[in-house]
Parts: C-alpha cells; structure tokens; sequence
C-alpha cells in the first residue's frame, strides 16, 4: 500500500490565518491612525509655541510701553515669525500663513498694543479640546502673549 502525503493546508486553515492577520493589519491600522493623529496636534502646539516665543525674541529689545502696536502677519513675515513650513504664500500675509489643518493663521496687537494675540483659524474640535486644555505657561500677562484664539469648525 502507498502511503497519501498530506503536505499542503487545508482550505480552512488558511481562511483562519487570513482572519487572523485581517484582524492584527486592523489593529495596526487603528494604532497608526491615532499616533499620527497626535503627532499632527503635537505639532500644531510646537508651531504655535515657536510663533510665540519668536515674537518674544523679536521684540525683546523692550522699553516701549506698547510694544506689540504695528504687530500683524505681514510684519511678522517680516520679522520670520512663522515656522517655514506654514508659509504657503508670503506675497498675501494674510491668507498665506496656514496650519497643517489648513486653516489660516493671524498674529495681531490687543490691548492697544500692550500684548499680542495668535489665532488658528479653522480647527477640527479635538484639536482645539486638547490646544485649549494644554498648560502654556502663561500665568504673566506682562511678557506679551494676551489670548490664544483656536476658531473651531
């Protein structure tokens, strides 16, 4: 008598080691989405944190009583208050400054040029949840940065 070699996979077996590797390539996926859904909100702080601290370091000369009074975008482009990567259009300060949302982005005077305000404009509502909740150390109205303005969809 001969005896069958049975060496392949059954039908079965390989439909179960598909579910299974459908399932982990699933799981994997999710875990991406949301790692790089935090990395984009990590790096929406750090924008915001550099365009503050470059205004700081812009008109660290002091003395003035209202510092801040001509602060606006195109004065800022001026003064390479941006991080490069948000620049899109220098020619139109006003339109030319975006967020990795994709919604515009404004520095301007308040308080009569006392302090400065910086606006992100247009924010998924999970981003502007966790920018409103972050501690940005700002308990010193006096070194400048007056409001953080997130303008939520």
């Amino acid at each position: 008598m001969k005896k069958e070699n049975n060496n392949g996979r059954s039908m079965v077996e390989m439909l179960g080691v598909l579910a299974i590797v459908g399932v982990l390539s699933a799981t994997a996926l999710k875990g991406y989405s949301k790692l790089m859904a935090q990395h984009k909100i990590n790096k929406t702080i750090n924008q915001m944190v550099q365009i503050v601290n470059n205004i700081h370091v812009a008109f660290a000369s002091g003395g003035e009583a209202t510092p801040y009074a001509n602060l606006n975008n195109e004065m800022a482009l001026k003064l390479n208050v941006f991080p490069q990567e948000m620049v899109v259009n220098s020619n139109n300060p006003f339109t030319g400054i975006v967020h990795l949302y994709k919604g515009i982005v404004r520095v301007e005077a308040v308080n009569g040029g006392k302090s400065f305000a910086v606006i992100f404009e247009d924010l998924p509502k999970d981003v502007s949840l966790v920018m409103s909740t972050t501690d940005w150390g700002v308990e010193d109205k006096s070194i400048g940065l007056q409001e953080i303005s997130l303008n939520g969809d």
